[in-house]
């Protein structure tokens, strides 16, 4: 601390000397024994506000400065392990990101993410029911129908290889269906995909630092606060990454459904029908119009004047209706 206070009063390089003051009412010296000499200065019959220059003092303040010091740096390692874990978890993220902004396209993101998506649902193969789950999923996720019975007798292996090749072949079938690797298409890839990974890395920030304020509390049960920390940042960054592939995967799939349905509508809009109906607020129903009259004949078409045939009633009359209550609180409403 004396070294940094007098590195800054002195960065012109010119010789010099620090002299410091301090008081024994000081925070430092008032939590790190300042009661026991204050005794001994009291005792010897020094007056308030004398210099006091002695050993004793000098190692005192010397003792005080380095336990604080002491204390800061042990502060600081203890925050600096906590912060590794998201360090390399924001490595991850980061150069994730940083791959997918400098390629062309996101094509070997979306393969990965999809692999590592049927890796997951695989996980699962030894519970039970699950060869009956995995169709469904098939269906809704990535539109591929797959039958129970052409699963029932693959091993593991096996069955992620299988669901992977039927996964890419929808994939580049779809692909190409929509207009096959135009600039336009691989832009919005990259567009989900980045929308994704930042979508869920901001609620994953939000969550990680409200496990980080309470992680403490573990203490009270026998528990280290930082291993807690470890093993649920673990278990959170590995739910972020299932989420991330699973989101990618789902919306690339969805959105070439889409797209897919409006290339068929325009390719197919010469087969169907163009149907006009026009309602008019005198008719009770559409109007064909497939022969419209001329501009000159509705020009001579007669104009109906409305008149009212009934007197017209105030609002605070009776109501016609025979309710007895006034017209604004009964039929005029």
């Amino acid at each position: 601390i004396d070294n940094q206070l007098r590195g800054r009063s002195g960065r012109q390089g010119d010789p010099g000397a620090g002299k410091f003051y301090l008081s024994l009412e000081d925070d430092l010296m008032r939590i790190f024994g300042s009661d026991r000499i204050k005794t001994i200065m009291e005792r010897f019959g020094m007056e308030e506000g004398q210099e006091i220059e002695h050993a004793l003092v000098t190692r005192a303040i010397g003792t005080a400065q380095k336990r604080v010091e002491m204390q800061n740096f042990e502060i600081r390692q203890h925050l600096l392990k906590y912060d590794n874990v998201m360090n390399q978890q924001r490595e991850m993220i980061y150069a994730r990101r940083r791959n997918l902004i400098q390629s062309e396209d996101a094509e070997g993101e979306i393969i990965d993410s999809i692999k590592s998506l049927i890796e997951q649902w695989v996980e699962n193969y030894d519970v039970e029911g699950f060869i009956d789950e995995l169709p469904r999923k098939m269906f809704m996720t990535l539109f591929i129908p797959v039958k129970r019975e052409d699963l029932e007798h693959l091993s593991r292996e096996e069955l992620a290889e299988r669901l992977f090749e039927m996964a890419q072949e929808q994939y580049r079938r779809r692909k190409k269906a929509v207009g096959g690797g135009g600039d336009r298409l691989r832009q919005i890839e990259r567009m989900i995909v980045l929308r994704v990974i930042d979508m869920n890395w901001k609620d994953y920030l939000f969550s990680i630092d409200q496990l980080r304020e309470g992680i403490n509390w573990r203490a009270y049960g026998q528990m280290d606060p930082l291993i807690e920390y470890q093993r649920e940042a673990f278990r959170m960054f590995k739910d972020l990454i299932e989420t991330i592939d699973r989101e990618v995967v789902e919306h690339i799939f969805k959105g070439f459904v889409i797209e897919e349905q409006a290339v068929r509508q325009v390719f197919n809009i010469d087969k169907s029908r163009m149907v006009h109906e026009e309602f008019s607020s005198l008719a009770h129903g559409p109007l064909e119009m497939e022969n419209p009259p001329a501009p000159e004949e509705r020009e001579t078409l007669p104009i109906e004047t409305i008149k009212r045939i009934s007197p017209k009633v105030g609002r605070n009359e009776p109501c016609p209706c025979g309710s007895g209550k006034k017209y604004k609180k009964c039929c005029g409403m």
